[in-house]
């Protein structure tokens, strides 16, 4: 055997000694040696790159700290992502489960084994949380995790179940420094906050805020910490996923970042607890076919597994709301939504599916601020409530200074379509450039094509086009389109400022 034979040969064994948990963790193991990769971080070091690391339940730690090291990749990893992978849509087909236990509850061991490894990462601009069952880490990991990396400047929050408010609270305040901050599918089941974690006085400033929806717990607490007591709150981008009948927040965040904000991507959807979806869904009543792709996936109310579904205290703002567990906490019964008997929270505590009990690092409880957010915040309000508290919000104090150049709005029809519609007319500004608003209509009879106000949506539009020449204005209206319906705009066709498509299933009918 020659000497090139002899190479190939202790080539293909080293190959054939490798596992696969190795292949994964650094492919270019089976294509070059040790002293090749070497060089190739050499030239990559040169170009000034940065790295992202994804952190799995099925990462090899022992190929993780051969790799990142000081000598090798570490000083160019700039964004850090921990995936738990405990639902389907969080990893993939390969990684679905993998952060389950053999009972299937969630474990978050591998997190904890990577600590000694991850104490090396000190420039990580970009931290994302995903898929996580907050109160199933390691306390001292969770530590770790909100003191190691809290000057990043980019956070992203998403599908974590922080298990009650004061965690949640906790992590927010825990990263004083970012301007990027993304939260999604959060959520939260035991109300025991501090008004101190709450009630912020620092500026806030952020290049980037993005939020919702949020499956368990209303957006007023959130809305309260970001602008509540604060002095500077500037926001430049927004993109905001609405779904809470808590009107009023969302007016109070409106005013509060249109003098600041320069584009906004807003989606209005009532499906949550208090809106008419949600009504006739629980109930029964509704003469619905839901398989309508404008329509996000609701928890089923029903199902005592389905634990985000019901978000809080529907006590209607009732004296006896701000009544509180031995740990300061506000006691809620999961299956409906109001105040109950705390044995039944107690039954479930063996249940990771249900809501959980405080956790050992809880910062200390306010009793006072639980009740204020019981009273203000959890109360249950109807679409209907909802429409004539934000309608006569927005008629008695139009939002004033917006600096708007980009709205992009999208509304899926319901009670409170109209309204959605003039909070977005009131943020239009001789500064906006474009304005794209798209209509979804749902496939059933009582939020269908008929029942929209096709009567105020022509005037309410047609009124925002003469006072802002050089506005761009597109409309899209999708569903299940019956018959035509441009005759019900008349105003709009009329003056031709706006662009305006129909579309269904996905295809353009006519402009």
């Amino acid at each position: 055997m020659n000497t090139d034979d002899e190479g190939k040969s202790k080539s293909m064994q080293r190959n054939n000694n490798t596992s696969p948990q190795q292949v994964v963790a650094d492919p270019f193991r089976l294509l070059f040696s040790r002293e090749i990769r070497d060089e190739i971080i050499d030239i990559l070091a040169a170009s000034g790159p940065t790295w992202r690391k994804d952190l799995q339940p099925r990462t090899d730690v022992k190929c993780f700290s051969e790799i990142f090291t000081p000598e090798r990749l570490l000083p160019y990893v700039r964004e850090l992502s921990v995936l738990g992978c405990l639902s389907p849509e969080a990893c993939g087909a390969e990684g679905h489960g993998s952060g389950n236990n053999t009972e299937g509850k969630p474990d978050h061991e591998w997190i904890t084994a990577l600590v000694p490894s991850l104490s090396r990462f000190n420039q990580i601009d970009k931290l994302s949380l995903h898929n996580l069952s907050w109160g199933d880490i390691a306390v001292s990991t969770r530590h770790f995790i909100l003191t190691h990396f809290a000057a990043v400047q980019h956070l992203v929050l998403s599908m974590i179940n922080f298990w009650n408010s004061n965690q949640l609270f906790r992590t927010l305040n825990s990263f004083p420094q970012v301007t990027r901050l993304l939260l999604d599918n959060t959520m939260w089941h035991l109300a025991n906050h501090s008004l101190q974690q709450v009630v912020r006085k620092e500026p806030l400033k952020l290049q980037c805020l993005r939020f919702g929806p949020f499956l368990a717990g209303h957006y007023g607490l959130l809305i309260r910490w970001l602008i509540e007591e604060r002095d500077t709150v500037n926001v430049d981008e927004a993109e905001i996923n609405w779904g809470d009948t808590d009107i009023r927040s969302l007016v109070d965040l409106m005013r509060a970042i249109a003098p600041s904000l320069k584009v906004l991507k807003y989606q209005q959807q009532f499906e949550s607890v208090g809106s008419d979806h949600w009504v006739f869904r629980v109930y029964g009543n509704e003469e619905t076919d839901d398989s309508d792709d404008d329509q996000a996936s609701v928890p089923d109310a029903d199902d005592p597994n389905d634990w985000y579904g019901i978000q809080a205290s529907d006590s209607g703002g009732d004296e006896d709301a701000g009544e509180f567990d031995d740990r300061g906490a506000t006691k809620f019964n999961e299956q409906n939504g109001s105040e109950g008997p705390e044995e039944d929270v107690a039954d479930d505590a063996n249940n990771h599916n249900a809501p959980s009990k405080s956790l050992e690092d809880d910062e200390p409880t306010d009793p006072r601020a639980v009740w204020q957010s019981s009273v203000e915040v959890f109360p249950c309000i109807h679409e209907e409530e909802a429409n004539r508290i934000g309608s006569q919000l927005l008629e008695e104090v139009p939002i004033q200074d917006s600096a708007l150049a980009i709205i992009q709005g999208r509304i899926v029809w319901s009670t409170l379509g109209t309204f959605g519609i003039k909070l977005l007319s009131q943020l239009l500004s001789p500064h906006t450039r474009r304005f794209t608003l798209s209509l979804a209509l749902r496939k059933d009879v009582r939020w269908g094509q008929d029942q929209a106000d096709w009567g105020t949506i022509d005037a309410l539009l047609d009124s925002l086009a003469p006072a802002h020449n050089g506005c761009l204005f597109d409309l899209n209206i999708k569903g299940h389109l019956r018959i035509a319906i441009s005759h019900k705009l008349p105003r709009l066709h009329e003056r031709k400022v706006w662009i305006i498509r129909y579309w269904q299933d996905g295809e353009l009918l006519s402009t």
